[in-house]
């Protein structure tokens, strides 16, 4: 049995791999694609620089082990 975080891990891993870059309007799909948005900044705050994308990321990763302990 897979956990959740598997679970969307596993599609955002697919929805690299298919690399069409369009919304699906699948409800999985859309959570997917917005989580894997904000797990890398580069790529949402792209042309912002390094200070800007670290410190979303770090805050995205602080919220995560958050959630976890």
């Amino acid at each position: 049995l897979d956990s959740t975080m598997d679970v969307i891990a596993k599609v955002i891993e697919l929805e690299n791999l298919h690399g069409q870059g369009r919304r699906y309007g699948h409800p999985m799909l859309d959570i997917a694609r917005e989580i894997n948005r904000y797990s890398k900044p580069n790529v949402r705050f792209a042309g912002q620089g390094k200070e800007k994308t670290n410190a979303i990321k770090e805050q995205a990763i602080r919220a995560l082990k958050n959630a976890f302990e």
